[in-house]
């Protein structure tokens, strides 16, 4: 079970058995949450998979144990400054679950993801109320898939490993950016909503399919599984990730700001084939979209949200960042990692002050996962597992916010008929000059219905058939009076002329007369 692995790890990095009990329990209620009754025996199915593929000699990618083969080329050629130390160690000694793990704290820490996962599951301000839960239970599962594939991945550098860390990072980001987009009016855009592609599966079920691979299928099955998962939907992380960051700084800036953001991160990653794509494809088709948003007049601490969580949540994936040898090969000391660790309780602070702090509280920086207090001090990827699990997490909230105050100002636009100032405060985009209600007022004013009194020149310009001097109401009015039947009474010379018949007007009526 998920508590005996974690248990595993606290033991083994000295941070003593029982690693927080009320963590694993407060896990599990998270897991069920939402009726997700199944996901607790998919994760522990995750784990038992990892060590069947541990003791399985014949994989086509075997796990290698870099304790009895130490000059194997995968112990010496990670990527990973930990996975280059010769530090592998044994894990679950003399039980069913012992495994030679080759990155022992880069292991460990994707603790930290099961972290985001609660947050996921403790906030309780996400936009759409009780009609929400499936954009919940996709972040959920895609967390708790996280914690175990990125484990896996460092635990043994075999390909499947590779492939169960890839996915589910891609699976979180595509469930905050299906959010972000259908709040946009994209979804139907399928070069929108798909990223480029021809077609993708929905955020919901690329995360089931994830989380439950271990439920669906074996341990030898998962690779291709995964092949065939990461082929349903937009996959490439960083694409997804940055085409979030495109929309909410337009959101939350002034174009001028979000021009100056952009322009900083397209030359941050220069030359690379996403950018390219984001700012020559994506960005022309989504910014029509992204103008045409009704945010309304924002209060003063509505829009100043906006921009704090935008900077808040971006302040705390770019700290995580510096620790990420992938991007940047800072070749830090222990000395170095020893302040990062430190300073990220300030930077995650400071931080918190600018996203108001939603969510699950993080505990501090000793105590995240199990080991963390040896670990932070000497492995950057482990710092990096660590506050990414909480900038992510950040910035799934974030995302939910901007799709919250879309869906409140959408709500707040008029319907036709209503009193207006702008067009964007109407539900139909238009307001215009109502001549019955002598104001501006919502769509299209209906024209008016023949009998309806009206001034020539101005309100009879709105009559659905003209116009003309009706006799019976003695004033204009629309549309063509009906012919006045026979007995009518009448005047000479004036309203006899509505006769249907002409009239009857002997000289002694005086005047008077009726119709024939």
């Amino acid at each position: 079970h998920i508590q005996e692995f974690i248990d595993d790890m606290s033991v083994q990095l000295g941070s003593g058995a029982n690693y927080d009990p009320e963590f694993v329990i407060d896990l599990r209620a998270c897991m069920a949450k939402w009726g997700d009754d199944s996901l607790e025996i998919a994760v522990d199915a995750q784990w038992e998979g990892i060590v069947s593929y541990y003791q399985d000699p014949n994989s086509r990618d075997p796990w290698v144990n870099c304790i009895d083969h130490p000059n194997h080329e995968r112990c010496r050629s990670s990527q990973y400054e930990e996975g280059q130390s010769e530090k592998a160690e044994v894990f679950g000694s003399g039980t069913i679950r012992e495994m030679v793990i080759e990155e022992p704290c880069n292991y460990a820490s994707n603790i930290a993801y099961y972290r985001g996962a609660l947050r996921i599951c403790e906030y309780d301000q996400w936009s759409g109320g009780e009609s929400n839960i499936a954009t919940r239970n996709a972040l959920k599962r895609s967390f708790m898939a996280l914690g175990s594939g990125s484990a896996f991945m460092h635990g043994s550098q075999t390909k499947l490993g590779r492939a169960f860390d890839v996915v589910p990072i891609a699976a979180i980001a595509y469930t905050s950016y299906e959010s972000l987009i259908t709040a946009i009016g994209g979804y139907e855009n399928t070069f929108l909503r798909c990223l480029g592609k021809s077609h993708c599966a929905t955020a919901e079920e690329v995360a089931r399919r994830t989380a439950f691979l271990s439920l669906n299928h074996d341990v030898g099955k998962w690779e291709q599984e995964l092949k065939n998962i990461k082929g349903s939907f937009p996959a490439k992380y960083d694409q997804t990730f940055a085409a979030i960051i495109v929309i909410a700084a337009y959101i939350s800036f002034p174009d001028v700001i979000a021009d100056l953001v952009l322009d900083n991160l397209r030359d941050a990653f220069d030359g690379s084939s996403f950018m390219t794509f984001l700012f020559d494809e994506f960005l022309p088709e989504v910014k029509p979209l992204i103008d045409e948003v009704y945010l309304g007049v924002l209060e003063f601490m509505e829009q100043s949200d906006l921009a704090s969580r935008f900077i808040g949540s971006l302040g705390k994936l770019g700290y995580a960042f510096l620790f990420q040898e992938e991007f940047l090969d800072l070749d830090l000391t222990d000395k170095n990692l020893m302040r990062g660790t430190s300073s990220a309780f300030i930077v995650n602070g400071f931080a918190d002050l600018m996203t108001g702090g939603d969510g699950f509280p993080f505990p501090d920086n000793f105590g995240l996962y199990p080991g963390s207090e040896n670990c932070n001090p000497k492995s950057s990827h482990a710092l990096w597992h660590q506050q990414s699990a909480e900038g992510l997490s950040d910035l799934n909230l974030m995302v939910d916010y901007i799709v919250s105050v879309i869906e409140k100002n959408k709500a707040s636009q008029k319907d036709d008929g209503s009193l207006c100032a702008f067009d964007d405060t109407c539900k139909s985009g238009s307001c215009q000059w109502w001549v019955g209600k002598s104001f501006y007022a919502c769509g299209d004013e209906p024209c008016w219905n023949d009998g309806d009194t009206c001034g020539i020149g101005s309100i009879c310009n709105s009559c659905c058939n003209g116009h003309e001097w009706w006799w019976g109401k003695l004033v204009t009015a629309c549309g063509e009076e009906p012919c006045w039947s026979e007995g009518t009474i009448c005047g000479a010379g004036t309203s006899c002329h509505a006769c249907c018949n002409g009239s009857r007007t002997p000289w002694y009526w005086f005047g008077a007369g009726t119709c024939k």
